[in-house]
């Protein structure tokens, strides 16, 4: 799959936003990047990280309407492409016993109105393992075996698909994921997230 690593006026890679400073993106380089486009609502910050912490584990849902902010200058952006469904990304049976509203609800309710489409779970996560805690390489080996695709997706998708996730630190889930939806149909797999690491 070709992705466009051009340069943009502001020196950002095209595709996964990273700063550059040639033409050509080090991150889209160091692998095979199977998303088309990346979006991120804020920069990773201690008040960011302090309000994902207090969703997660503060039992403070509330917050995460913090992330509302500045969305709705997002939307002309989004609405250029015609998307199928909203994906989220889904957290094991355990975590969500501990954390029973993912971060991302507010900012996925929001988009599912405003764009006018489903919200759609094709997958299923089969390690029990967290990514956070792993170093660089361990986070890609991990992702590559954490999901499966549920058997009535499999090989039956089709269209453009904007999957949404909370932190943008090394891109494997996502880029995984997006991976998995291609395999099985998807015309093009965009991505939202919360917050992106700073780079």
């Amino acid at each position: 799959m070709e992705t466009d690593k051009s340069v943009t006026k502001s020196s950002q890679c095209k595709t996964c936003k990273s700063t550059i400073d040639s033409n050509e993106c080090e991150y889209c380089n160091s692998r095979n990047i199977f998303f088309s486009n990346l979006n991120y609502l804020r920069i990773k910050g201690d008040l960011e990280r302090q309000i994902i912490q207090k969703v997660k584990f503060g039992n403070s849902p509330h917050l995460s309407n913090f992330f509302r902010i500045g969305l709705r200058k997002l939307l002309p952006e989004l609405k250029k492409v015609t998307y199928t469904a909203i994906i989220e990304i889904p957290s094991s049976k355990n975590t969500i016993r501990k954390r029973p509203i993912p971060v991302c609800h507010t900012v996925i309710k929001f988009l599912k109105e405003k764009l006018g489409i489903r919200i759609l779970n094709p997958f299923k996560k089969k390690s029990k393992e967290l990514q956070s805690g792993k170093n660089f390489r361990e986070r890609f080996i991990h992702a590559q075996t954490a999901f499966e695709i549920k058997k009535i997706y499999q090989n039956s998708l089709s269209g453009n698909y904007l999957l949404v996730d909370d932190v943008f630190t090394t891109g494997a889930t996502i880029n995984e994921l997006a991976k998995l939806l291609l395999i099985n149909g998807a015309d093009r797999v965009d991505v939202l997230v919360l917050v992106k690491g700073k780079n």
